[in-house]
């Protein structure tokens, strides 16, 4: 289930962070279930061809996940890089982390798929439509397999 949740920048003088997007979809899965998945589909490709169905022709992207990091009994963290070039050549790279968060347990299981990036005022836009899209893809994925 792709839930459309309008994208809540953090202002940059309030933690001393970089100023990031955070997005949100859910899945009618466990966490155990989607973690597999992740597994089954190797997440760093998943990640790759849901932002390369996200943005287009145009751009190319790669998305390199790390180990998922079980933070909680409901809560596992996956780092990931990610590289994006324009046809120019022109690239860009950084870094950012795909939660995985129990909403709810038991026979009708929800898993919250939470997605932290950092971004400038100039990027924010754009980096909030294509992870927006690519965030989209990844949980269409994943139900598609069951």
């Amino acid at each position: 289930m792709v839930v459309d949740i309008p994208t809540t920048p953090v202002p940059a003088g309030s933690t001393g962070r970089p100023a990031s997007v955070r997005l949100s979809a859910y899945v009618e899965l466990p966490l155990d279930e989607v973690l597999a998945r992740f597994t089954e589909a190797h997440l760093s490709d998943l990640l790759t061809s849901a932002s390369a169905h996200a943005l287009g022709d145009h751009v190319t992207a790669r998305l390199d996940a790390s180990e998922p990091r079980w933070e909680s009994a409901h809560h596992v963290v996956v780092p990931f890089g990610w590289t994006v070039t324009g046809r120019s050549g022109r690239s860009a790279s950084g870094t950012a982390r795909l939660s995985l968060l129990v909403v709810r347990s038991g026979r009708d299981a929800v898993t919250e798929l939470l997605v932290d990036l950092p971004v400038t005022d100039t990027t924010r836009r754009a980096v909030s439509a294509a992870a927006r899209h690519a965030l989209d893809e990844v949980t269409a994925q994943i139900e598609s397999t069951r």
